[in-house]
């Protein structure tokens, strides 16, 4: 048996096994549907051609053209981390010039971009509602772009931008302009929950067969990828699992965490019975474990501490915020007196830290606008690694040295706009969303202060942004008029 077959063997199975454990919770039609076609994805692309798979995708999305906008969206959460995120070699003069084709960039033009043009081009009676959050994140889309025209050529910069479009403009603005009702997002992660337990199961078999079996697809497709980061590293002796189709364990360790906290709160809420989201939350758990990512169990502890902080009593929560405003300045100025070996004996936290350093002298030189050759600043030189790289493993620090104080000022006013708008949102229905939406901003708010930005992550913080943004203007009912408008639209019926 090839080393494809067993991948693919793998695939199937775990695809099954993480069906079987979701249905008790989700039912068997929902799940089996996603489980379908994931499975359908993977033969396609183990036993077929890029051309026959993206065919298949295409025939998929026209299948689902007239449903409303929530099914879309619903499949575009299940079926985002399908395929790994490498690009294709397209078989064409100059196209890989102009743009770089990968799976997931279909997926949002195929079922992303329809509904764009259906927010820009038709009259919708709900009006177009542009909001502060909505400001700051087109500010900082528009200052990206503006500073893709300090690349090398005028092609990587047409490139750059349209592919910033595709992966950030799409998402955000399509989900959190429709996604209409709060019964929605019970679909919505219920979607995320599944392809959750398929990725974990692809994580305990790379964590046996300590063998990072999608790079077999990767070859199959003919994707590019470095093959040195595809090679597994371990971790107290432990090999760190990187989720199957991610490729990265980081990535997969924030995916999981947010996985974790999604199923502790339904189950709290009473949306799952105890003995399915314990066999979930346990999957989930032994997954996390596997990737030996310490910003996964920081970002599921702050999780939980948002959880419970949001509904505790005032008096409760003046108490933590004191004994924060005590205990982080604290350990703060202990670390940077003594250094971090009593807890960190790889170095990795000595790494962060100086990494901050070397990075405000070289942000220091740019400071307004920053630097698209940060890399090359010999203030960062102290922080290349043996490999030859500079890891910026914080994505404020990346923000900052790349596009200087403005940009960062525009993406962290992003986070706290919608977190405001979350925060004065008041229920609109008996089940409310907003403690896990805040425990999901604040994890994420964490995550990237501790990882570089890489594979899925990007993806995901646009994701869970736009949800946070579509659950700040949700309405307690949908008016007829915009239920006509939609039906007109979509030839569906829309339910309130």
């Amino acid at each position: 048996m090839g080393p494809l077959l067993t991948c693919y063997i793998i695939i199937i199975g775990s695809v099954l096994f993480g069906a079987i454990i979701c249905s008790f919770s989700f039912g068997l039609k929902a799940v089996a549907k996603i489980s379908i076609v994931w499975m359908a994805i993977t033969t396609f692309a183990v036993f077929t051609n890029l051309w026959v798979l993206l065919a298949f995708a295409a025939f998929a999305a026209v299948a689902i053209r007239n449903e409303p906008p929530e099914v879309k969206l619903y499949y575009f959460i299940a079926f985002l981390p399908v395929l790994p995120l490498e690009a294709y070699n397209i078989p064409f003069p100059g196209v890989n010039y102009l743009w770089e084709l990968s799976f997931i960039r279909f997926l949002s033009l195929s079922l992303l971009f329809p509904l764009f043009l259906v927010y820009i081009l038709k009259d919708s009676p709900g009006g177009k509602v542009f909001n502060v959050s909505d400001l700051f994140f087109l500010l900082f889309i528009i200052l990206t772009a503006i500073m893709t025209l300090r690349l090398p050529t005028l092609v990587g910069a047409i490139r750059t931008t349209f592919s910033l479009f595709v992966e950030v403009v799409l998402p955000y603005f399509v989900i959190s302009r429709f996604l209409l009702k709060p019964q929605s997002l019970n679909w919505i992660f219920s979607a995320f929950l599944v392809t959750a337990a398929f990725l974990s199961f692809f994580s305990i078999f790379e964590s046996i067969l300590q063998w990072r079996f999608y790079t077999e697809l990767l070859i199959s497709l003919n994707l590019d990828y470095d093959p040195i980061a595809m090679v597994p590293y371990a971790r107290s002796g432990v090999i760190r699992t990187s989720g199957g189709p991610m490729l990265q364990t980081l990535a997969f360790a924030y995916f999981i965490s947010l996985a974790i906290i999604v199923c502790f709160f339904f189950w709290q809420k009473g949306v799952m019975r105890f003995i399915p989201a314990a066999m979930l939350l346990s999957l989930y758990v032994v997954a996390l474990l596997f990737t030996g990512s310490r910003g996964g169990i920081l970002a599921v502890v702050t999780g939980i501490f948002v959880l419970y902080f949001v509904r505790s009593h005032k008096s409760v929560k003046l108490l933590l915020t004191m004994a924060g405003a005590v205990i982080i300045p604290v350990l703060i100025g202990y670390f940077a007196a003594f250094g971090f070996s009593a807890i960190d004996n790889e170095g990795t936290f000595e790494y962060r830290y100086q990494l901050v350093l070397n990075s405000l002298n070289a942000v220091s030189q740019n400071p307004l606008l920053g630097s698209d050759g940060f890399l090359n600043n010999a203030s960062l030189a102290q922080s290349r690694q043996g490999e030859g790289i500079i890891d910026v493993v914080n994505m404020y620090l990346l923000v900052l040295l790349e596009y200087g104080v403005v940009g960062l000022f525009l993406y962290v006013m992003i986070f706290v706009s919608i977190i405001r708008d979350v925060v004065r949102k008041k229920s609109v229905h008996g089940f409310d969303h907003k403690e896990l939406l805040l425990a999901l901003l604040f994890m994420t708010l964490i995550f990237i202060g501790t990882c570089s930005y890489v594979s899925f992550i990007p993806w995901y913080v646009i994701v869970f942004l736009a949800i946070a943004r579509a659950y700040s203007s949700f309405r307690e009912h949908v008016s007829e008029e915009y239920k006509v408008f939609m039906e007109k639209v979509f030839y569906s019926k829309i339910s309130t």
